[in-house]
């Protein structure tokens, strides 16, 4: 049966060699819908995929097929554009070549650093954020604001919890460093 117009669909996300084999059935069985596909890898990968998705793939098919089954990038979900390509082809030429010569001792990261003078650190408060002159002035005016109001239609949207894009209260550098407040 298939689902509601009420039913909530989940993302599936799925493997480059995963997305290959959708273009390989679908080259063996041309006269199958995207959705009579869907439902079969649904069913053999126990996932929640609807022919939207069959047909994002089948957009890019060429790329898909083109992709060695043994490769790393096959069993990649996403394919994020590099930022610096030169240091991820460096990257991947290092953990090449020491995969099977280097090994590292517990205390290689706490020398690695001490050596270069890094160290971990919290990112206390919101320090840099406000400009400390206009506090009082500031401060006023927000309370002459919400004199307007009744206390129970008051709410500090500031604590509210969405961490999703949170930013890291944490970590590694050589001196102290004052958080902002990022604004999206």
């Amino acid at each position: 049966m298939p689902p509601s117009r009420y039913t909530k669909k989940t993302h599936s996300s799925l493997t480059k060699i995963q997305c290959k084999e959708i273009c390989v059935y679908t080259s063996k069985h041309p006269g199958k819908s995207q959705t009579e596909i869907a439902s079969f890898f649904n069913i053999q990968w126990a996932k929640n995929m609807d022919k939207s998705i069959i047909s994002k793939i089948l957009k890019k098919k060429e790329e898909f097929l083109a992709i060695e089954d043994n490769s790393v990038y096959a069993l990649s979900k996403c394919s994020r554009q590099v930022k610096v390509p030169q240091l991820n082809e460096a990257l991947r030429i290092w953990v090449g070549l020491s995969e099977n010569t280097l090994t590292f001792s517990n205390g290689w990261l706490v020398h690695f650093l001490k050596k270069n003078g890094l160290r971990h650190r919290k990112l206390h408060g919101e320090s840099a954020s406000a400009p400390l002159e206009t506090l009082s002035q500031e401060k006023e005016r927000l309370q002459r604001i919400l004199r307007q109001y009744n206390p129970d239609d008051i709410y500090n949207a500031d604590e509210i919890g969405l961490f999703f894009r949170m930013f890291p209260n944490e970590t590694l550098a050589q001196e102290l460093i004052s958080k902002t407040k990022k604004v999206y």
